[in-house]
This record gives structure tokens, sequence and C-alpha cells, in this order.
């Protein structure tokens, strides 16, 4: 008997296929993506963690060539959060992490992280200041940067000003 597959779901993956603009979407593009398991004409409701890494790997420098592997995934991280203000839901999540403040907010991150996949774990723990310490047991195949990115952007959704995250 295998162990539990480990899959990202739907709304981790439209975060990502309706972040890539017309003009990103090369056939070149399209076919790598579909290789992969992310047709974006018609994306799945969940995709095998590898391969999720491998599609946002290429997606990282295909959306920000020019980049640093490091910087490519912080910017995708963070236009994956910020993507949020532009849905119906995401506004009102937006009005919500706006109300509670940035501590409160990455505590229902949290919750947001685990509800994208089925292998995600967190936890946080604040500091004495304004700092907090958000750890994730997602690296590995995937860059941390991502991460960073998308906490950073929901840091600053929520109110935080002069958002640093240190990996």
């Amino acid at each position: 008997l295998g162990g539990v597959m480990e899959v990202v779901f739907k709304n981790t993956i439209a975060g990502l296929v309706e972040l890539l603009p017309p003009g990103v979407r090369t056939p070149e593009l399209e076919k790598q993506l579909t290789a992969l398991g992310l047709p974006l004409n018609a994306p799945p409701s969940q995709m095998e963690r590898s391969r999720w890494n491998q599609a946002l790997r290429l997606c990282a420098v295909v959306v920000n060539p020019g980049d640093d592997e490091s910087t490519a995934h912080f910017k995708l991280g963070y236009a994956v959060a910020n993507r949020m203000r532009h849905s119906l839901s995401g506004k009102a999540q937006v009005a919500m992490a706006q109300l509670m403040g940035p501590r409160r907010t990455l505590e229902l991150f949290r919750s947001t992280i685990s509800s994208g996949s089925n292998y995600n774990q967190t936890r946080v723990v604040k500091g004495e200041d304004k700092s907090v310490e958000f750890w994730i047991n997602e690296t590995g195949e995937q860059h941390p940067s991502f991460f960073a990115g998308l906490l950073a952007a929901c840091i600053e959704i929520a109110g935080g000003k002069d958002v640093r995250v240190s990996l």
C-alpha cells in the first residue's frame, strides 16, 4: 500500500492560471504546462505536488524574465496573492484582512495555505515586537521565495507597513 498522494487543489491552481496574461500564454508555454498536467484552457481540480512545483518554476521564469530564481519566485507568489483583490470573494477577504490587521490575518493565512493542498502544515509564533515567525513545512522542490512573496502580499493587504520577509 502506498502513501497518500500529495496534491494541490483547484483554488491554488486557479490562482496561477488566472495570473498568466494572454501575452505570456504562448503556444510553447501552454504545451509545457499541458505536459505537466496543467492545460490552461481546462485546469484540473487537483494536481500532483511535484508537477505543480515544476509548473511554478516554469511560470516564475516566464512571468518574470531576467530576474534571478529567488526574485522571480517571490514576485510570482506576491502576484498570486495580490490577484485576490480582483475577484468578488477576494475583495471580501481583503476587506476582512484589513479589519483584522496583519497578525490576525497571518493566523488565518495558516488555514488558507492548508486549504490549497493536502500536505502543508504551518505554525505562527509571535515575537515580542511586531515580528512574527511563520513556519511552513513546504520547502524542498518548491522555492521558498514563492511563499515569502505570498506572505509579504498578505501582510500588506492586511495593512502591514515596511514588510520584510526573511528566509
